[in-house]
């Protein structure tokens, strides 16, 4: 194969990688956008209304429990800060603003980065003082979690403060890829349900779909990332590319296929309920 022929090859990888990955944002973002607003609309406006029982018909089982001030505020910062995330995330990436308008992106990542470390803390909290209703293999993914995405909030931090821009943008990456994480276990087990009726799932969340639940809800996205940062570098294959370009459509595929079926299901009715519509 000539240079020429390996230069275009090349340079058509790169190109379907980024237009994957602008439709891949997009599309996470608009999809995290609509289940941070419904977490704000639903799980929010229950403490306005002094019945946070209902977190445990929503969600999982025993996230309240009367009695027990440090889980009930660690799992509401969670929540909050959580929501905040799922709505400003893909923001930070778009390009034209961090070029354009500078100060808003660093005012932005400052308060992502402080709800992140919170949303990160908090549910460490609940976890220490409550544990899982899925009881230790739950628990000790779910902490696994937290304590990754507290690292990479601390990353994406320090590397932006010692002027690593290129750093910095590879553990923004990887910090927003946890932050879907809540979503995506939404969105996993509600398609489980729909096609297998619950299969090898209990009610405690302790049957061996939820056992593999309790980390494929962020490792799977994690590994899409770290596709995506590699087919970046200058060095990086032509065939990694490839694999980056395929893995972040099908991607893109569940993504819009899940958000159609859970706004129109789930996330509208209580949004549009919520503000009065």
């Amino acid at each position: 194969m000539t240079n020429t022929t390996l230069s275009n090859h090349t340079s058509t990888a790169d190109h379907a990688l980024k237009w994957v990955k602008n439709v891949l944002g997009t599309t996470v973002w608009i999809s995290s956008l609509l289940f941070g607003l419904y977490i704000l609309s639903f799980y929010i406006a229950t403490v306005g209304d002094n019945d946070l029982s209902v977190w445990n018909e929503a969600a999982l089982p025993d996230l309240y429990e009367a009695g027990e001030p440090a889980a009930t505020v660690g799992i509401g910062v969670h929540f909050a800060t959580g929501a905040i995330l799922l709505i400003l995330g893909s923001i930070q990436f778009i390009e034209r603003l961090r070029v354009n308008y500078p100060q808003a992106h660093r005012l932005l990542g400052k308060i992502y980065i402080g709800a992140s470390a919170l949303t990160a803390i908090g549910g460490l909290t609940f976890i220490i003082v409550s544990g899982t209703v899925g009881g230790r293999v739950m628990s000790v993914g779910f902490a696994l979690y937290g304590l990754l995405m507290l690292h990479c909030t601390v990353q994406t931090y320090r590397h932006i403060r010692m002027g690593h821009v290129e750093t910095h943008n590879e553990w923004a990456m990887r910090l927003y890829a946890l932050v879907i994480g809540s979503w995506l276990y939404r969105m996993s087990y509600g398609f489980w349900i729909l096609f297998t009726d619950g299969l090898w799932s209990t009610r405690q969340f302790q049957g061996p779909f939820d056992y593999f639940m309790d980390f494929a809800f962020y490792i799977p996205s994690l590994i899409v990332v770290e596709l995506m940062i590699r087919s970046r570098r200058d060095d990086s294959r032509n065939a990694t590319k490839w694999i980056a370009v395929g893995a972040v459509f099908i991607a893109i595929f569940l993504v819009s296929l899940s958000t159609y079926a859970f706004s129109n299901l789930i996330w509208l009715p209580v949004i549009f309920e919520v503000i009065g519509l």
